[in-house]
């Protein structure tokens, strides 16, 4: 198993559409075509996202390959943070001062 922190960009895919997509895991951006050079994680059956329910106030981890969701974090897993890239993205957006028109 290779370090998720060896790479820039992870594919995940849409449970919904099943389109594949890539997430940059630094600053939460994500594409659909990788720029030139990317160093990106495949997915695979090992990657878990993890996930955050406001609900219970817990994360929570999903494995796309196997349509498993468990509470408990997965050991031995690459766990993709996906709840603490989208909130570190929407604070982003939030301190952007909003453009007039």
């Amino acid at each position: 198993m290779t370090a998720i922190s060896n790479f820039d960009w992870v594919e995940i895919c849409d449970p919904r559409t099943r389109v594949p997509m890539f997430v940059h895991l630094e600053s939460g951006d994500c594409v659909e075509l990788l720029p030139d050079g990317s160093r990106v994680k495949q997915l695979d059956r090992n990657q878990w996202w993890e996930f955050y329910d406001t609900g219970t106030g817990r994360y929570y981890y999903y494995n796309y390959m196997t349509e498993a969701t468990l509470w408990q974090k997965p050991p031995y897993a690459d766990i993709i943070p996906l709840a603490k890239i989208q909130s570190s993205r929407l604070q982003q957006q939030q301190q952007q001062p909003h453009s007039r028109h």
